[in-house]
């Protein structure tokens, strides 16, 4: 699902992405921040990495755990908020992905409300999350005192083990469809395809020909053909109004 990656150690890599108070102002509670955000990540987990006796390496840390998420040693996809100065820890099931296989993980969490829980994705999917550990209370800490990483936290003593490959960050929530779409738009691997290849876009025609018998027609194979010129093709993965169009 990815053409280029970064490759962990497990013991003391990491990639410093800023300061605490640029990411406060982005995702936390400082001024002008959305208070909302989504992390999406390619992951090859090879192992447990570092912290805990292994299987606490971070996929991507603010502030030193002020909101991180990473994953167990059993795999559960984890991810954890402050709120009045205490953790909240979300997680999935047990074996939400395999080792040593690229998974597409996102996360996304609105931290307007500490009654919000996050949503988690795998392969565009969305998990089943549930509150593991942590009390509902007080306000949104948001990013205090410590820089940000991906695959490590400021101590350098909870590294990520494996690769990672486009890691992102917005401070808005992606909707269940857009995640799916990155998900999707990144296993597409040449220009071209079969519609065996495309399979669940559902693909049965291409641009001046049908490719295939459309379900429910009798059209054949290859009828249609073009005989002229098209311009300004356009092709959406959702619907459009008339007026966006």
């Amino acid at each position: 699902g990815t053409t280029g990656s970064m490759a962990f150690d497990g013991s003391n890599d990491f990639v410093n992405i800023g300061t605490p108070a640029t990411w406060d102002a982005i995702i936390g509670d400082a001024e002008g921040s959305t208070r909302k955000m989504t992390f999406a990540a390619w992951v090859r987990k090879t192992g447990g990495g570092g912290g805990g006796g292994g299987g606490f390496g971070r996929i991507i840390d603010f502030g030193r755990s002020d909101i991180d998420f990473w994953s167990t040693p059993d795999e559960k996809i984890s991810f954890k908020a402050k709120w009045g100065g205490g953790n909240l820890i979300w997680k999935t099931a047990a074996s939400a992905f395999s080792r040593n296989s690229w998974t597409h993980i996102v996360v996304s969490y609105d931290a307007g409300s500490y009654d919000n829980d996050p949503k988690i994705y795998v392969n565009g999917v969305a998990q089943t999350v549930s509150l593991d550990s942590g009390t509902r209370t007080g306000t949104f800490d948001g990013i205090a005192d410590q820089n940000c990483s991906i695959g490590n936290w400021d101590t350098r003593d909870r590294a990520f083990e494996g690769q990672l490959a486009d890691v992102a960050v917005w401070n808005s929530i992606l909707l269940e469809d857009e995640v799916r779409a990155i998900y999707s738009a990144a296993t597409i691997k040449s220009d071209t395809h079969t519609v065996g290849e495309l399979g669940p876009a559902d693909l049965r025609a291409r641009i001046g020909a049908l490719q295939t018998t459309p379900p429910g027609s009798s059209a054949a194979a290859a009828s249609g053909r073009l005989s002229g010129s098209l311009d300004e093709f356009r092709f959406w993965k959702t619907s459009r109004t008339s007026k966006e169009i």
